[in-house]
């Protein structure tokens, strides 16, 4: 293979990597809302008193997993939330958010926080699982070089 050709093919594969990442992040809110509300549940199932704390949060997580699998399968891409750069941080800052409300549930839970304050913490997962989604996309967009 000469030099014209390595770098001919690469050009090629940064374009499709690029088409495919467009693929991907079009029709948004048919991936956003889902896994908003998947999150939501694993959250705020945390906080439900047994065997609901345990089996609650595990069919979220197979709904999420489910989710990402079958948007992948759709759009022949799996974009992981920690490419590119700036977008790793949005995801960073997302799962830490996730991750302090899962807490929260689970404290609450022993507290005798009961299903209101469950339904309060979903509903908060549930608008930062929105907002980071919705960012997380912006800002790859932008990284990748496709339009807004």
């Amino acid at each position: 293979m000469t030099d014209d050709q390595s770098a001919e093919n690469a050009l090629k594969s940064i374009d499709n990597a690029r088409a495919a990442g467009d693929r991907f992040s079009r029709d948004t809110w048919s991936y956003d809302l889902p896994y908003s509300l998947f999150a939501a549940a694993l959250v705020g199932g945390l906080g439900l008193s047994g065997p609901l704390n345990l089996i609650v949060p595990i069919l979220a997580g197979g709904a999420l997993v489910g989710l990402a699998w079958g948007w992948a399968q759709k759009h022949g891409v799996w974009i992981s939330g920690t490419t590119p750069r700036r977008a790793r941080w949005v995801a960073a800052g997302l799962g830490i958010v996730i991750a302090v409300l899962a807490a929260v549930a689970v404290v609450a839970r022993f507290e005798g926080g009961g299903v209101v304050f469950s339904l309060a913490v979903a509903i908060a997962a549930f608008v930062a699982a929105l907002v980071g989604s919705r960012w997380w996309r912006k800002v790859y967009r932008r990284e990748m070089g496709l339009s807004a």
